[in-house]
């Protein structure tokens, strides 16, 4: 954990153990929807920013809608710039009733709101369709690769 820590907090949310966010049960696909467990997801997406050279401080998982709806912040670094000051947001949401797109956001000032608000530097969105990892996944490793300054602004 570092030294100065990121107040990380989901509007109109309560924090909850990632065991309850592996618990959720993902529904079933569709022809044209294809939804994603939150658990997958999150383990995704810490997967890539780990290989991206960035390492997670801190987390909050939150449930929205009896497990329908997941946000999640996580106060990430990186590990190529030196810098405590200052800290960097990564904001994930997924929803399972079709509500939202599954979604990233990361920069240094991120609104997450159970409201759907959902803005930062860096805002990635896909539909849950059958093609949903592969664009995410490289839009995501992509947006890492580009942003490697960004704890230095």
């Amino acid at each position: 954990m570092s030294k100065n820590r990121i107040d990380l907090s989901v509007c109109g949310t309560k924090q909850v153990p990632f065991s309850e966010i592996k618990a959720v049960q993902t529904p079933e696909k569709t022809e044209s929807w294809q939804p994603i467990g939150h658990a997958f997801l999150v383990d995704r997406v810490q997967s890539q920013i780990e290989e991206n050279g960035w390492s997670i401080k801190d987390t909050y998982h939150s449930l929205h809608r009896y497990g329908q709806r997941y946000f999640g912040l996580f106060h990430i670094e990186n590990t190529g710039v030196d810098n405590s000051e200052r800290g960097t947001v990564l904001g994930l949401r997924n929803s399972h009733d079709k509500c939202f797109p599954a979604g990233l956001c990361m920069g240094n000032a991120p609104f997450v709101c159970s409201n759907l608000i959902f803005t930062n530097e860096v805002v990635l969105a896909r539909r849950h369709t059958k093609n949903i990892l592969r664009p995410f996944s490289s839009d995501c490793s992509y947006s890492w690769a580009n942003d490697r300054n960004m704890g230095k602004r």
